[in-house]
């Protein structure tokens, strides 16, 4: 039976032509252990789009991806306009074993002139470190819908591929 939540995303895709067809996130969390009713305030993401790395790691590349990631990357990336957010999420199974999810305010952020900027002059400390990412793909999202009561640690994402228009 299909929930509120896959309902309201089902029908927000299928309103879209095919160009406009993104990655969407659908968030959703539960109310608090304590079953009270809260005043919703707070979406789970931070924001209206997010650029979402699925990947995994050679591992010989492990370590200096886990330092390169923590020092640097999250705080530059979080520093640019629009960013307001950057998590680290590893599979509890199957692959890819990470998903690097940078929430910003709107998807008009990715196409900035500060995030391009950053994006296409990589430090030398990202070039040696991006060389060990296997198997990635990358995309830039909208969040479509949001409903919850707070921030979870856990995330589920699904990738699919939408067939070209004939």
């Amino acid at each position: 039976m299909e929930t509120d939540i896959e309902a309201a995303a089902t029908a927000l895709w299928k309103r879209r032509t095919f160009m406009e067809r993104r990655s969407i996130i659908v968030s959703s969390t539960v109310k608090s252990s304590t079953g009270r009713a809260q005043e919703e305030r707070a979406m789970s993401l931070a924001g209206g789009g997010a650029v979402a790395i699925w990947h995994d790691i050679a591992p010989e590349g492990r370590a200096e991806f886990y330092a390169w990631h923590g020092e640097q990357h999250i705080p530059e990336r979080a520093g640019v306009s629009g960013f307001l957010r950057g998590r680290r999420y590893v599979a509890v199974q199957g692959a890819p074993e990470f998903i690097n999810l940078y929430e910003t305010a709107s998807t008009a952020v990715s196409s900035g002139a500060d995030y391009l900027q950053r994006l296409n002059q990589p430090t030398p400390r990202a070039i040696a470190t991006v060389k060990h990412f296997r198997d990635v793909a990358r995309s830039l999202c909208e969040v479509a819908f949001a409903h919850c009561e707070g921030e979870g640690g856990l995330i589920a994402t699904f990738r699919y591929a939408v067939a070209a228009v004939r």
